[in-house]
């Protein structure tokens, strides 16, 4: 996602655009699907911002959750992981052992999506998709 357009979006609803705001949502954007948690955005941005607090990357996420920017997921460690909310829905694979994330595409959710909507006509409006299993690897090593 663009941090232009992210940009553009929140201040037409009315937020400011503070460089705190900003690096938290470049600290995510640059992970590239690593699903980080609060703490490891606080570190990244820290390294910008020395006197960056914790509780001012909760507020932002809490912003941006709500905005719909960013995708909040509770996995297997009872800690928040945050993403950027594509536009295109996936599902997420969470191996119990090395804690590796992979992402299904929209191709399995669009199935369950539709299996879904045909068996009971409910509408999505908010997804949270997690398996919880082991990867190849740890599969090995079981």
């Amino acid at each position: 996602m663009d941090i232009t357009f992210l940009k553009s979006y929140l201040h037409k609803k009315g937020y400011r655009i503070t460089n705190q705001r900003m690096a938290v949502l470049n600290a995510i954007i640059q992970a590239e699907n690593k699903h980080l948690n609060a703490s490891e955005i606080h570190a990244l941005v820290k390294k910008q911002y020395p006197g960056f607090g914790l509780a001012t990357v909760y507020k932002n996420l809490r912003v941006l959750e709500q905005e719909g920017l960013v995708n909040k997921l509770d996995l297997s460690d009872n800690t928040r992981h945050y993403e950027i909310n594509l536009s295109e829905p996936h599902c997420h694979l969470l191996c119990l052992k090395c804690g590796h994330i992979e992402e299904l595409g929209d191709a399995f959710y669009k199935s369950l999506y539709d299996l879904l909507w045909h068996e009971s006509r409910f509408t999505i409006e908010k997804r949270s998709l997690v398996f919880y299993g082991y990867c190849s690897t740890c599969r090995l090593q079981l």
